[in-house]
C-alpha cells in the first residue's frame, strides 16, 4: 500500500485515525505552502528523494517519485490547485488540499518539533482563526480542521 492510499483511504481527505495508527503526530497550519517552504522543510529532512502525489477529484492519483527538493518545490507551485501529499525522506509528510486555506504537516514527533524550532511556519493556526476576514462559518470550519488535525 502506498502512502497516499494509507493516509487517504477515501481518496480525498487525510484520515486522522490513519495518522494516529501509524504513531505519528500532526499539526494544521494556516494559508499555503510555497516552493521556498519545501526547500526549508527538505533541509530538515534526511538526505534522499521526495515523493509527491497529486490528486484531482474523480481522477486517478498521480505519483511523482524520486524528486529532488528543487523539483518538488517547482511541482508544488505548478500543481497547487490539486490535493497534494509530499513525503520527505525520514517520514515528514505535508498534505496540501487544493483550494483551501490550510495545510497539515504530519510525521514523527521529533521532525515536527524540528520544524517548530526552525520557525519555518511562524503564523499560529489559533491566530489565523481570529483573522477578521473570516466569516463565522469559515471560522467554524477552520476550527474543526484545527481540532481534527492537531494530533499529539
Amino acid at each position: 500500500m502506498d502512502e497516499f492510499a494509507r493516509f487517504f483511504p477515501d481518496g480525498d481527505t487525510l484520515d486522522p485515525q490513519a495518522v494516529r495508527a501509524a504513531g505519528l503526530v500532526a499539526m494544521p497550519l494556516p494559508e499555503s505552502v510555497f516552493g521556498g517552504d519545501i526547500l526549508d522543510l527538505g533541509a530538515l529532512a534526511k538526505p534522499g528523494s521526495v515523493v509527491l502525489w497529486s490528486h484531482e477529484f474523480s481522477r486517478a492519483t498521480q505519483v511523482h517519485p524520486g524528486l529532488t527538493l528543487p523539483q518538488a518545490a517547482t511541482l508544488v507551485d505548478e500543481l497547487c490547485a490539486y490535493d497534494l501529499l509530499l513525503a520527505f525522506p525520514g517520514g515528514l509528510r505535508l498534505w496540501m488540499p487544493g483550494g483551501h486555506e490550510f495545510f497539515v504537516l504530519f510525521g514523527p514527533a521529533d521532525q515536527l518539533e524540528a520544524v517548530r524550532q526552525a520557525r519555518i511556519f511562524d503564523y499560529p493556526y489559533a491566530e489565523y482563526l481570529d483573522a477578521p476576514h473570516h466569516s463565522p462559518r469559515s471560522r467554524e470550519v477552520l476550527a474543526e480542521i484545527g481540532r481534527r488535525y492537531s494530533i499529539a
